[in-house]
């Protein structure tokens, strides 16, 4: 997505990309759930997500904890929606 793109713009493309990783049954799951990972790691602000989700208690952490935490963050993101979604199945 160009930097030029507007915010709306850059959302629905990146749920556009996402809805057609999830559809496409052609590629193994682990394949899938690959991109969606590689996707999410380029469009979305973990660390900010993770200090959102964590409110004041982010700010209590260390540097070293913070950055321990965004990728268990992550992680449990990625297993959630995997489990959520009905497309991804083995």
């Amino acid at each position: 997505m160009p930097e030029s793109a507007s915010p709306r713009a850059a959302v629905v493309s990146a749920i556009d990309e996402a809805v057609s990783i999830l559809h496409n049954a052609s590629k193994p799951v682990a394949q899938r759930r690959r991109e969606l990972r590689a996707l999410a790691q380029r469009d979305l602000d973990l660390a900010g997500m993770s200090a959102q989700v964590l409110g004041k208690h982010w700010t209590e952490m260390t540097a070293a904890q913070q950055r321990e935490f965004v990728p268990l963050f992550e992680r449990s993101s990625s297993r959630l929606i995997s489990a959520r979604s009905s497309t991804i199945q083995n």
